[in-house]
Formats: structure tokens, sequence, C-alpha cells
């Protein structure tokens, strides 16, 4: 897959869906689906590694991992594994099963949710692709951090974008360059208070 970027082997590109309040679902699932975005994330994940909460895994279809894809759970509960399905119960699992499967870089590692996992591993964040819709859904129940304020962030791209049904939709494209803050998160696994408000109702190591 040719040469890695600047990146850790456990460096996080988030890549999900939200509007333009960064909300992300409602009760457990995407806020909306628009076939470009869908496409799109499939696009960029295959062949990569992604990572995501139980949740995630469950509103998937058929509650399967995603082919073509090695898929990491991220659960305090024991679920069995398969070929392209690891479980990891704690971050610093993630980190050394990243580093197994990772050991060079090569392969993107991208963290698609849910909210709780946001918080959980926000320091581990380098780089955010956001498919943002110009709309606010009032039902919405779990956010990711403000991009636009944060200060550990900077928009670096708006990429592709359209219209359906209504929504108007684009790709935005983050980068991390608070290095300081991000390292100072790293010695207590802290998490800045911006990411700890920002996925609102969600408590339990699970509900991600």
């Amino acid at each position: 897959m040719g040469q890695a970027d600047d990146r850790n082997e456990d460096d996080l590109i988030l890549l999900i869906a939200c509007d333009n309040r960064f909300a992300i679902g409602n009760k457990g699932d995407m806020l909306f689906h628009i076939p470009d975005d869908l496409h799109h994330f499939k696009n960029t994940t295959m062949g990569h590694i992604v990572v995501m909460g139980r949740k995630t895994l469950e509103s998937l279809p058929g509650g399967k991992p995603l082919p073509g894809r090695l898929n990491v759970v991220m659960t305090r509960q024991e679920r069995e594994e398969s070929e392209n399905l690891r479980v990891v119960h704690d971050r610093e699992a993630l980190e050394a099963l990243l580093a197994e499967e990772n050991p060079d870089g090569t392969r993107k590692v991208f963290h698609v949710g849910g909210g709780g996992l946001v918080k959980s591993l926000w320091d581990l964040i380098d780089e955010a692709i956001l498919t943002r819709v110009d709309a606010t859904f009032p039902e919405a129940d779990t956010w990711i951090p403000d991009f636009d304020a944060s200060e550990e962030f900077q928009l670096v791209d708006k990429g592709k974008s359209g219209e359906y049904k209504d929504l108007h939709w684009q790709i935005y494209h983050y980068k991390r360059i608070a290095e300081k803050n991000r390292k100072e998160a790293e010695k207590d696994h802290g998490v800045p208070q911006q990411a700890q408000h920002a996925v609102g109702k969600e408590k339990d190591a699970d509900e991600r």
C-alpha cells in the first residue's frame, strides 16, 4: 500500500458524518444516510483498519464486520472474533493490537464511532474527515466536539459536496495542530473538556 505518511501505527483518523452542530446520532443510529457518503466511506476505508464501539458494530448491516477491512471493536463485553474482527477491552489493548497489525503504519486506522469512543480515544485522533450536512437534527442525542471551535485542530481542506433529498453536504478535512496538548493528555489518558462535553448522554463504556 505504499509508504506510510508521517503517522504512528496508532494515529487515528476520525471518519464520521454529522450535522452543523456536530451531532452524529440518535438512539444508536446515524442521523441521515447519503449514498455518496456511504460510497466515500467504503472507498476511503477499504483495505485499512476501522476502530469502533460495540453499538457501532451492531448498527452495521446484519451487525457484521465490514468486509475488506480489519474491524477492531472496543467493548467491555466478550465477543467471538473472526478473520476480520478483533475485540479489545481497553485502549492499552487497542494500542498493542495496532502495533502488532500495523507496525510500519502503512495501513490507515479509521475511528468510525460512536460518540463515547471519540471521548475515550480523543488524544489519539490525529485527523478528522467529516461529512457535514447543512441541517440541524433536534432529535440528536450524541455529538462529537466542535472542530471549528477547537484549538487542537485546523481545517485544511474542503472536498466533494452535493445535494440529497434537500440536504446539502460537504466533506471537511481537519488535522491536529496542538501536539503539546495531545502529549499532555497522553500522560494520564485524560480527555480535553471539550471532548468530555461533546458526547452528550453517553456515559457507559459500551455506549459508543
